[in-house]
Order: C-alpha cells, then structure tokens, then sequence
C-alpha cells in the first residue's frame, strides 16, 4: 500500500506526543481537517500543509511521501493587502478569509508554470483556493450602496 501524508503526520504528531486536537490548534486548522488528513480522506493544500509542518518542526515537503523536489521549488508566499480580510470569490460568490496568496508551480512538467492562487476559508470553515484574479474585498464600506 502507498504510504500517503496523513500516514506520515500522523506519526510525526505520536512522536510529538501530541493530540489530534493539539495538532489542529497548534496549526491553526479544523480538527476534521487533520482527522480527514490522517486517514487519507482528503489532501491538505500547500497552505496547510506548511501550517502543520510548522506545528510538527519539520519543513513541510517532509511529509508529503511523492514529493521530491523542495517546497520552495513549487511555490512561495506573496503579500497582498486583503490578507486576514474578509474576501468573495466572484466565480462562485463564496466569502470567506483570505488565509494566503501564493505564486504556485502548477506544472506537472519540467517546464514551470506558475499560477497566483488565493486560498481562503469560507463559512464552513474549509479553506479552498481559486485564482487570485478572482478575489475581490467583501468587507462593507460606507459609501458602497446596498
């Protein structure tokens, strides 16, 4: 059987002695996202992935068993002034927390390409990403009309 990412946070976090719950806030995600994670149900994305590396005191391109190039060969962090702020993804009309944007080598490829990606949280509490062309501040301003 493939070995996945869950398999490996998992024992990361039992050496740790930590809980499930420890991990979760500790990385600032939801507790289903790391049980989810753990039992191979869902893939966290780069932004997670790098939360709960920095939980566990590993660099993140650890725990993904297929990964052989370096995280920072495949993206890095970008400002932006909406960061933290409350944001709509106007293809879905989704609002939610702009967590991070992030310059992302999508390619599958030697060849690179790089895509602006804008991972936010939505309602429920799950983050999902879209690019960052599509993000537009949600926050209410005075003078906008309703």
């Amino acid at each position: 059987m493939t070995e996945h990412i869950g398999q490996r946070v998992a024992a990361l976090r039992r050496t740790r002695r930590m809980t499930q719950a420890d991990l979760a806030r500790e990385a600032h995600v939801s507790l289903p996202m790391v049980k989810a994670c753990e039992r191979g149900v869902r893939s966290p994305g780069p932004s997670t992935l790098e939360a709960i590396g920095s939980a566990l005191g590993v660099d993140a391109s650890r725990l993904d068993p297929t990964e052989t190039r370096p995280m920072a060969d495949r993206y890095e962090y970008l400002p932006h002034r909406l960061l933290r702020r409350r944001v709509r993804d106007v293809a879905s009309g989704i609002e939610g927390e702009l967590m991070a944007v992030i310059n992302e080598n999508v390619s599958t490829t030697p060849r690179p390409h790089w895509v602006e990606l804008a991972y936010v949280r939505g309602p429920s509490g799950r983050e999902f990403s879209t690019v960052l062309s599509n993000i537009e501040s949600a926050e209410f301003h005075p003078n906008q009309r309703t």
